[in-house]
């Protein structure tokens, strides 16, 4: 009777242990499948923020280069006014006047600058954002470990140690002491 106890015992230990092991797995197989769905919408989060980023830097390049079309043409408007009004080529006033529109034209191409730059920064962090989003996503469900197989063993020992102990009570019992 007590080896049945003990065969039971045993055999409860190794389904308890087999049960343990599918789980972790079923549990490591769905951490793997969120994992690489955060990795996939970080993915589309930094092709959505490149295309932005694109269109808009395409727009802050097209304003950039009307500036400057805008700032030749104020020097090229001046030289002929000067040259209609009669003013020398090289005098101080027509100096001043090509000078004050270069200076113009610097500075809108300083402001366009500064927008390319802003955008980039905002773009790193925006991608900086994205990469820890997905990084606590992929934090949130992280592998288990399966079942120490140590403890199979050792529960799988006990059961055959009761077992010996048991048989060796039986015995004694039934045939006396030597």
């Amino acid at each position: 009777m007590c080896d049945v106890a003990s065969a039971l015992m045993a055999a409860s230990s190794a389904v308890s242990f087999a049960g343990q092991v599918s789980a972790t797995n079923a549990y490591n197989a769905q951490a793997s499948v969120a994992h690489r769905d955060a990795e996939i919408a970080a993915t589309n989060k930094y092709n959505d923020l490149q295309r932005k980023y694109t269109y808009d830097t395409k727009g802050v390049n097209q304003e950039g280069y009307k500036a400057a079309l805008k700032g030749r043409s104020e020097v090229a408007s001046g030289i002929a006014s000067a040259g209609a009004a009669g003013i020398a080529p090289g005098s101080l006033t027509l100096d001043a006047l090509i000078n004050a529109a270069n200076q113009t034209t610097a500075e809108n191409e300083n402001r366009i600058q500064a927008k390319r730059d802003d955008m980039q920064d905002a773009l790193r962090g925006n991608m900086e954002s994205v990469r820890a989003e997905a990084q606590q996503r992929i934090n949130s469900t992280p592998y288990k470990e399966g079942p120490n197989p140590l403890g199979l063993a050792i529960n799988l020992a006990s059961a055959g140690a009761n077992a010996a102990v048991n048989a060796k009570l039986i015995d004694k019992d039934t045939f006396g002491s030597f």
